[in-house]
């Protein structure tokens, strides 16, 4: 299968952004965890992505909550949630998209301070991030 790159354009600038979604093998808590990255570059410029880490629980029935829109508008695959991605990691974190790369490790903090509420996808255990990232 051919990996697709999506692309978007906020303020007269082409992002190209790419979403991968895994099934943790790790358990913690008796619950199983996705792991989902999200890689944004502009284009012409792939050696210095915005790379986001979010992490949310397995249900049993729905599988990956962050891909289903259990909180309204949430899927981490809407362009609208990309771009206010784009825009927090832009003015909040400086990410300098041109020059220099960044890497967020809990994604699911940034979708709170966007305004989403995730307490039916947030992972229990604070430092689930750092342990599930030890996977890789």
């Amino acid at each position: 299968m051919k990996k697709k790159l999506r692309k978007i354009i906020i303020q007269e600038k082409t992002y190209l952004y790419s979403l991968k979604e895994s099934l943790c093998k790790k358990q913690v808590g008796g619950n199983l965890y996705w792991k989902n990255t999200l890689r944004i570059y502009v284009e012409n410029y792939r050696q210095t992505p915005l790379v986001v880490y979010f992490f949310a629980k397995d249900d049993y029935y729905m599988g990956n909550m962050l891909t289903k829109e259990i909180v309204d508008g949430l899927n981490i695959h809407y362009p609208s949630v990309i771009q206010k991605i784009i825009n927090y990691a832009l003015t909040q974190e400086n990410w300098q998209a041109n020059n220099s790369g960044l890497t967020l490790h809990n994604g699911l903090s940034i979708l709170q301070k966007l305004g989403y509420n995730i307490s039916s996808i947030n992972p229990e255990i604070e430092t689930i991030h750092e342990f599930l990232l030890e996977e890789e």
